[in-house]
Formats: C-alpha cells, structure tokens, sequence
C-alpha cells in the first residue's frame, strides 16, 4: 500500500523531527487515491500525530483540514467500544512481528454518529534502533459490503434454518467444474455422513429399481439445452440402513450460449423426504379401497354427497337399484330419483339437518327397478372437517318397502280389530237384547201359551245365533294356530250342497232371492270333511245373500276340469271394488256397503273360508267388475275320478228315545250355570244333585255315587281334569258317565279332557237337544 511520506526509511533512518509535505512526485498517486475513495493516512508516534488525506477526514466524520494534520485522539476516539481492543492488539501484532496491519473494525463518525466499517491496512517504519516509529497506510469504507455480506449471511441462516425445519436438502451441482455441493439435510436424507465427499455415483447406488430409468429419463431431458432445465421427479431411494424412503426433487438447470454453443453450467435444486406422506397417502388408499370394496358388498345403497348436496359417492347397490351411472348420478342429483311428493319433506328434512349439522333421516318413495316406486330410509351423518367446517354427509338408504308395507298391514289390521271389536260388541249386544226381553217376559203370570212358545223360540234362536258366531271365532283361531283338523272322507257333492243350503235357506228366502244350483249329474268324489266344507259354501251362500239386494239372483254351479274340481257362488249383488277385492280373504275385513248400511258380521267369515279352503288343499278367488256389478267365488279342490266312487258311510246309531232317569252331578264354579242346567235335568226326570267346586263335587260324588257326572274344566279350587281322574279312581267311579262341560273347544281340550278320562267333551253353551241324546244311550257295562 502507498502512504504520503517525506523521505524513504532505510534499514537505519534516522529519526525524523517534522512532518514535511508530500513531494511533489505523489501528487498523481494522491489524486488517484482520492478518486477511488481511498482514505491514507502518515502517523508519527514520536511527535503523537498524523497526515490523514482528504478522504480520511471525510470517512471519520471531520471537517478536512487543508494541512491534513490530525491527531491520534481523532482517530483513537472515533472506534467502536466493541472493536477497540481488537484494533490496538492487531496494531502491537504487525509492530512486533514487524508485518502488515490489516483490521475490518467499526468507528462511530463524528458528525452523525453513524457506525461505519472501515478495511484498514498499513507498515510499520522503524528507525536505527529498530523502534517503529511511523505507520503509514489506506481504509477503505466497507459499510455496504459489510452489510450485504450480513443480509448475506442472515438470509443463509433463515435459508437453513428454513430448509431444516421443512426439511428440505439442497444440492449445486457445477457442470463445467464437476463440482458438487450437497447441504447438511441433504446428507441427512440421503444418510451420507459429513466425511464423505459428494458423489453422483453414490447417489446413482441408492436409486430404487423400478424408479432408476424414469430418473435418469427426467434428469436427461432437463439437461437437455432444447429445453427449459426443469427437473420434478418423485422417487425412492434404499439408504445404507436399508431403509426406503420416497423423495420429491425439484431442479433447475442453468444454460449458458446460444444455439449449438448452448450447454448446462449448473444444476440447483432441492430434495425433500415425502416418505410419510406417500405412506399416509397409501394408506388412505387402501382406507379408501376397503370402504369401496365393503360398500360394494354391501346389500344396502351407501352414498356420500358434499356441502352442496353434490353427489360423490355412490356404491354397487346404488347403481344397480337406480339404473345409473356415477356420472348420470352425479350430474343429476338425487332430486331425480325421488318421487315428485317427497321431494320437498325430503329436501325439509335434508335442509334442516344442515343447518343444525345434525344427522338426517328421512323416508321417501323412489323409483327403483323396473320403474316401480319403492320406500327408502336414508340415515346419514354429517362429515366435518378438521377445522370444523362442513364437508357434506356420508349416509345409507336401505330399502324399507317391505317395513312400510308390514306397517301399513298392522296399521289396517289394527283398525280392522278396532272394527271387530266394536262390531262383536254389536253381534253380542244384538241377540241379548231379544234374549232379555224374552226372559222377562217369561216372569209374567199373564203370558199366554203363545208367547211363551214364542219366548222360548227367541232365545233359542239368538242363543244358536252367538254360539254360531263364538264357534267361527274359534274356527279361525284354530286355523291361525294350525291347530284346526279336518276329518276328511269320501264325499259326493251334493250331499255336502243340500247341507249348505239348508242352513243357509232361511235368509235366502227371508230375504226373497231366487237360488238357482247347477250341478252335473256325475260329479266326482272329492275327499274332504263333509261338516266344514259345507261350512265353507254356507258362508259363501249367506254372504250373497246379506250383499244382494232383494229380489236378487244366486247361482251355486259347480263343473269338473280334470282332476280339479270348481265351485262358484255368483250374486248379482253389490259387488266389490279394486281395493276391497285385495284384502277381502283377510281377517276383519269387510267390503264397503254402497248402499249406507251394515249387514253386520265380524268380518271373518270369509277369512274362515278361505282357511278351511287351504286346509283341503284348495284355492279359493273372487271376482267382480265393480260395485253395483255382483260378485262370484270360485273355490277349486282336488277330486277323483268321475267313475271313483266312495265307500257307503255307515248308518247312524239309533237311541231307543226312552228317558231314563239318572243319578247326575253337575259341577260348575258358575252357580248360575250350575243351577239352571239342573233344573232343566230334574224337568227330565233326572235325580241331580251340584256342586260349586272341584273339591266340593269330588265330596258329593263320594257321597251318592252318580251314573252320570257333567263337569266344568276351569274350576279355581281343583279344574275338572283332577276331578274326572280322582272320579275314575274310586271303585265306583268305573262305570261312571263323565262329561266335560266348558268353554274351552279347541282339539288340544279336548286331547286333555280324553286323557283325563272323560267319555264327551261338549262346548258350552250346550244344545239340550244333544245332552239328551247322551243321556237316553244306555248305560256303561
């Protein structure tokens, strides 16, 4: 470095005593120095001052000084407390060591008190005694150097500390001087420790397989001048440890040149380690790939919609219940599926549960296969994102056609019942309200013989009318329960015809309606239960009759095809709707009368019908064109052949119809029973005696030992089983008649009542007629 000085030191100058002026040879270098904005300096410790140059008075912050005299408290002053130290100890350094000062330091100028850095070079010049007497030299002001090069370097450390934390590696890659630079995260990545200098071949070892050429593919073209040097790639590496790991890249490359003359120069860009997202990622899809594959399984439609209401999912199910496709679904939106009449409760339902994010149900008719309208539930639950926001719903629709419909059954068969309740509650009233005059006419002394015949033929007639209904009420629940047994034969028609006429004659012809029969003359043999199966067209022949308005038109016909053997019922009566015709063979129901009125009924004779009907193995239709139009029932049963015949049926036991006076116990916890039945005995010339208990008749019995024992089965004290066997123990008790006399009809009574040694099993209200019959048979050997 050049200084202004006086004379030239020689290795024994002699001490100087001024500072004389710069000669007039420098005078170019000064002005040169001056132009650069180099500042110098001359300093002689001996007489403790300087020769600063304009620019040096101008760095420190001074007015300049036309002689250029300064002292060394100027400068001393004018350093920065931190740097002084530094600055005076490198300062004693270059004198001892007799070698060039050099020190970056800091000062604090003197008109503004800025800091400013300062490069400050200089040599010390020593004297014959090899004292160092002068130091000459340059500063440069630094201060912008010096702080690009701390914007630099904070820039690096918020670089690195950026790439640390997202963990990113950087690498540089010099192609003209095969130079390469990998960062410490890079390394990390990579698992290549400190000491191992970077290597594109150690980087070439640790490419995966099936991912070396697609890399090798991408860094070419970015290499490639006709491009634009941009480089993306995901791919996996295998590290020393053995460990894989999935790696995005991004680079660029550098070109320099023209045309044929452009090359690459540099390569920069960055890695980072997406290992867990890409294992996340998989694993999300085979989350996703599960639930699809579930939802594809699964029997019931399972769909996703987002916030919109847009669809974005839909499984198997759903596609094939719909007859769509994910798009068509999508585009369309579930609007289009629903029936027009629940789209707005749907959409209600729908809207309300968004607003509240909330789940959502709602059922509503859709068109499903074959264009035909079927009910869904849908349940959904609301999906919500991680940061609370509302994402859409995940719900199923299982189809519940089948529900509704049972509901809709139960519903109907709940109102039927109501119905039949009420309407039994009538049937029952009807035939007690005659029954109760009759009987209180019976307590008038001035009842003529005439209206006491016509007393009794009352309650006779409502008596045989609610055993009539009681016992159909049985019949079904025997049929429900399958407890009821046909007793099936050979049987010829039209014996079973005359049987179901007779009893239904008498409304017919109150009721003026002509009954025409239509039967061909070789009628086969068909094997059924003669009693129920004239119970059948009975009940067909007393429904036309109550449903045809008088004068009408009944025709019984029957006609034989094959081995199938059809009888009809046809009116010319009311007739029946569509929606009747389809629940007319159910439990209480009954057809809407155009007329206004009832006909009365419980509404189950034509369930009973059909039931005996079944129990034969046949089938039973109905058909009309409308109210006002009749109606027709057709029931088909198997038969022989028309040449088959069956076997005579044996002729029925005579009784020899003389009254023989018996010893008879009547048993019945009901006094009222018990008392009246014995006295309608003792006006048959019978010795009874009654008891009101199980225990108590088991007493009485032992007592006068009767010939004849009619006992009730639900006695509280002892039932009448217990009776009967204690009855069949005794010595006496042998030759006894017993007689189980109870409400309770169904065959498993009367299994039970066998068991326990009964010889008949009667349903109450018992036909007089019939106990008589029993009576008048001869007595047990």
């Amino acid at each position: 470095m050049m200084a202004y000085r006086r004379t030239t030191m020689t290795d024994s100058p002699a001490p100087e005593t001024a500072m004389p002026s710069p000669r007039d040879g420098d005078d170019a270098l000064r002005l040169t120095f001056e132009e650069a904005g180099l500042a110098t300096w001359d300093t002689d410790f001996l007489q403790k001052r300087s020769l600063w140059s304009p620019n040096h008075f101008r760095l420190f912050g001074y007015t300049v000084d036309p002689s250029g005299c300064a002292t060394l408290e100027m400068w001393s002053s004018r350093l920065h407390p931190v740097d002084r130290a530094r600055v005076l100890a490198e300062l004693n350094r270059a004198k001892r060591e007799r070698a060039l000062y050099r020190a970056e330091y800091r000062i604090v100028r003197a008109d503004t008190g800025a800091v400013a850095w300062i490069d400050s070079r200089g040599r010390f010049l020593y004297d014959a005694a090899g004292r160092g007497t002068r130091l000459v030299g340059v500063c440069l002001d630094i201060t912008a150097r010096k702080q690009a090069e701390e914007r630099l370097a904070r820039r690096e450390v918020q670089l690195d500390l950026a790439t640390r934390i997202v963990g990113v590696g950087v690498f540089d890659h010099d192609h003209t001087a095969s130079c390469t630079y990998w960062s410490d995260h890079f390394r990390k990545i990579h698992d290549m420790p400190p000491d191992v200098p970077p290597d594109l071949g150690l980087l070439g070892a640790q490419l995966y397989p099936d991912d070396r050429e697609p890399l090798q593919e991408a860094v070419a073209a970015a290499h490639d001048p006709a491009g634009d040097g941009r480089f993306s790639l995901e791919y996996r590496i295998r590290r020393r440890d053995g460990e894989v790991r999935w790696i995005v890249a991004r680079a660029q490359t550098l070109f320099v040149g023209e045309g044929k003359d452009r090359h690459p120069v540099r390569t920069v860009g960055a890695e980072l380690d997406v290992t867990d997202r890409r294992l996340t990622e998989m694993r999300l899809r085979e989350s996703e790939q599960r639930f699809r594959t579930m939802a594809d399984g699964s029997p019931v439609m399972i769909w996703a919609i987002d916030a919109e209401g847009t669809i974005e999912f839909v499984n198997k199910a759903f596609l094939e219940f719909f007859e769509v496709t994910p798009e068509s679904a999508r585009l369309e939106g579930w609007h289009s599926l629903v029936h027009p009449d629940d789209v707005c409760s749907y959409q209600e339902a729908y809207e309300a549960a968004v607003a509240k994010r909330a789940p959502f149900r709602a059922r509503a008719r859709v068109r499903g296969p074959n264009g035909a309208w079927r009910w869904i539930e849908s349940y959904a639950t609301p999906r919500i994102g991680p940061h609370g926001q509302f994402l859409g719903y995940v719900g199923v629709s299982p189809d519940v056609t089948a529900l509704v419909e049972a509901q809709e059954a139960l519903r109907e068969a709940g109102e039927r019942k109501d119905e039949f309740l009420a309407t039994l509650a009538h049937e029952l009233r009807n035939p007690l309200a005659p029954i109760r005059t009759a009987a209180e006419m019976l307590t008038r002394p001035s009842l003529t013989g005439e209206q006491l015949l016509w007393s009794r033929q009352v309650i006779h007639r409502q008596v045989e009318h609610m055993a009539r209904l009681l016992d159909d009420l049985l019949d079904v629940a025997r049929i429900t329960r399958r407890k009821l047994e046909l007793r099936k034969q050979p049987v010829g028609l039209g014996t079973v015809v005359d049987t179901a006429v007779e009893a239904s004659r008498p409304l017919i012809t109150a009721r003026k309606h002509g009954l025409t029969i239509d039967l061909p003359p070789d009628l086969p043999i068909v094997d059924a239960d003669p009693v129920r199966l004239a119970q059948v067209l009975s009940n067909l022949l007393t429904n036309a009759a109550k449903y045809t308005d008088p004068p009408g038109r009944i025709v019984l016909a029957a006609r034989v095809e094959g081995t199938l053997l059809r009888i009809s019922v046809k009116d010319n009566g009311i007739g029946l709707s569509a929606p009747v015709l389809d629940h007319i063979f159910e439990m209480f129901s009954q057809g809407e009368d155009p007329r206004g009125r009832s006909e009365g009924g419980l509404g189950i004779g034509l369930a009973l019908v059909k039931g005996l009907v079944d129990l034969h193995g046949g089938t039973i239709q109905v058909f009309s064109d409308g109210p006002g139009k009749g109606s027709e029932f057709v029931v088909t049963l198997p038969c022989r052949s028309n040449g088959e015949a069956g076997p005579e049926r044996p002729p029925a036991a005579e009784s020899s119809g003389e009254t023989v006076a018996r010893r008879i116990l009547v048993a019945d916890d009901n006094q009222d029973a018990a008392n009246t039945l014995a006295l309608l005995l003792r006006l048959g010339g019978h010795e009874v005696h009654t008891a009101h208990g199980g225990r108590a008749a088991v007493a009485l019995a032992n007592e006068f030992h009767p010939d004849v024992a009619l006992l009730d089965i639900g006695m509280p004290d002892m039932d009448g089983y217990e009776v009967a066997r204690q009855l069949r123990a005794t010595a006496w008790g042998h030759d006894c008649l017993l007689v189980a006399l109870t409400g309770w009809g169904q065959e498993d009574d009367k299994r039970r009542a066998h068991e326990a040694g009964f010889d008949h099993h009667l349903t109450k209200p018992v036909d007089p007629r019939q106990l008589d019959a029993l009576l008048a048979r001869p007595a047990q050997a």
